[in-house]
């Protein structure tokens, strides 16, 4: 097969031919087979370093040795309700004894005085109350009623003498409601406007944390 065709006769020519052609036919693969094992060890070997590289994260930062302490320090000097004391004094025309509650939540007559005593703990430093602009007189809804009173000229006068205790109230104009409430009487009802409910609770709020007296109400 591998002799020189010149050295051979015709015969043997012919037979070399048809071996080479037949061994073209076949088309064997004489290089060694992949090493499949190396092949499929490599294969979870990468597998293995992408999860590692998925799962990595960086160590967690240590926060500094004295947020414990300041942490502890604002939970400890966090004010909170402890104790509230309604009095409630309702007007003569109800025959109703006066009474005391232990909750803000409660309802009373109309003209009823409210008299309240809160208790804090710890007990907060005073702070200078921030002053909300005064809302035009009838801007809105809402008001904040001071007092019910038997004459105009006394519920005037008790408003007077809120604006000279409460700095809240600086500013702020009248608005005296005339009230018949039939057999029970005339009343006269001091009150504010506000405007919108939410600058009616602030004004109320200011007005009590400078120890006065009021309620929010609708026009």
């Amino acid at each position: 097969m591998f002799a020189e065709s010149a050295q051979l006769s015709s015969l043997e020519r012919l037979q070399q031919a048809r071996l080479r052609s037949r061994l073209a036919d076949l088309a064997i693969d004489l290089r060694p087979p992949w090493p499949r094992r190396a092949i499929a060890a490599s294969a979870c070997a990468a597998l293995a370093i992408f999860a590692l590289a998925a799962l990595w994260t960086s160590p967690p930062r240590l926060a500094p040795a004295t947020e414990p302490a300041a942490r502890t320090a604002a939970t400890a000097s966090a004010t909170t309700l402890a104790q509230v004391e309604l009095a409630i004094a309702p007007p003569a025309y109800t025959g109703l004894p006066a009474r005391r509650e232990a909750s803000l939540e409660a309802k009373a007559p109309e003209g009823a005085r409210l008299r309240w005593r809160l208790r804090f703990a710890p007990q907060p430093t005073a702070a200078a109350p921030t002053p909300l602009a005064p809302a035009a007189a009838g801007g809105g809804d809402w008001m904040v009623q001071l007092s019910a009173t038997k004459s105009e000229a006394d519920a005037r006068r008790s408003f007077a003498d809120a604006q000279r205790r409460y700095s809240a109230l600086s500013g702020r104009p009248l608005d005296v409601q005339r009230a018949d409430l039939g057999a029970r009487g005339t009343y006269y009802r001091a009150r504010v406007p506000a405007g919108s409910r939410e600058a009616a609770a602030a004004l109320c709020s200011q007005i009590q944390s400078q120890g006065g007296q009021c309620m929010v109400t609708r026009r």
